[in-house]
């Protein structure tokens, strides 16, 4: 149990480490890259938030958003 407990905190730890780097990467693109045009920068953060969201997301709760944007009619 207690080798649980260290892996979770690992886990956890390495998740916080992510989002930092993540943190910190985003920002160089959007704010220390003049020499890259709005476009480009705006793909960089989507394709960022789809990887990220993906790292934190069960496949099956992927696929229920995924569905849901697909196939469900908007209100």
């Amino acid at each position: 149990e207690k080798q649980n407990e260290a892996s979770m905190e690992n886990t956890e730890d390495l998740h916080r480490q992510v989002d930092l780097e993540m943190q910190e990467l985003s920002w160089r693109v959007h704010q220390g890259c003049h020499g890259i045009n709005r476009e480009t920068r705006q793909t960089f953060l989507n394709v960022v938030k789809s990887f990220y969201y993906s790292a934190h997301c069960s496949p099956e709760t992927v696929d229920s958003h995924i569905a849901k944007v697909i196939f469900q009619d908007v209100i």
